[in-house]
């Protein structure tokens, strides 16, 4: 089954793009619920978006 995120959010960390998937307690609290590094040197480069979208498929497969 796959993993559930309330939000999914894309950041940058010590200079390289971060894919952030966010939960939410049952209080409505958020939290950090799993990070994946995005592959790509930056959001500019011309492969962040397929970049992504690895991050994406990881960041949902429930076996990692």
């Amino acid at each position: 089954m796959a993993e559930r995120y309330g939000t999914i959010q894309v950041k940058s960390m010590r200079g390289k793009p971060v894919l952030i998937g966010m939960g939410k307690t049952g209080r409505g609290q958020s939290y950090i619920k799993r990070t994946v590094a995005i592959e790509a040197k930056n959001m500019r480069s011309k492969d962040f978006k397929g970049a992504m979208a690895t991050a994406v498929a990881k960041l949902y497969n429930s076996e990692a």
